[in-house]
């Protein structure tokens, strides 16, 4: 027979975000814009998403002739997108929160 060398524990699912997503020629992604628990799968799919949004962002300004690292432009266009994921993000988990009090 095993003996328990500790007792059991839980680490909570919790998503962490940057309240802001760009700066003057600065663009945080992936883990650097977020973190969630390694459990709930989602790291990946954030990081993939920020990763189209900012070369979609990046690529319109390009071809518009546009300083890319202006914040009011590129970086921008990129955060104002991110931020719009992470407020839909947590409506859904406020949403899941009540469905699981009923």
């Amino acid at each position: 027979m095993r003996r328990v060398v500790s007792r059991r524990f839980a680490i909570p699912l919790q998503l962490s975000q940057a309240e802001t997503y760009g700066a003057w020629r600065v663009a945080l992604v992936g883990d650097a814009a977020h973190s969630v628990h390694p459990m709930a799968g989602q790291g990946l799919n954030l990081g993939l998403g920020d990763v189209e949004a900012l070369a979609a962002a990046l690529g319109r300004n390009a071809r518009a002739g546009m300083d890319l690292g202006d914040p009011t432009k590129a970086i921008g266009e990129y955060d104002r997108e991110r931020r719009q994921v992470r407020e839909r993000r947590k409506k859904m988990k406020k949403e899941r929160g009540r469905e699981r009090k009923r």
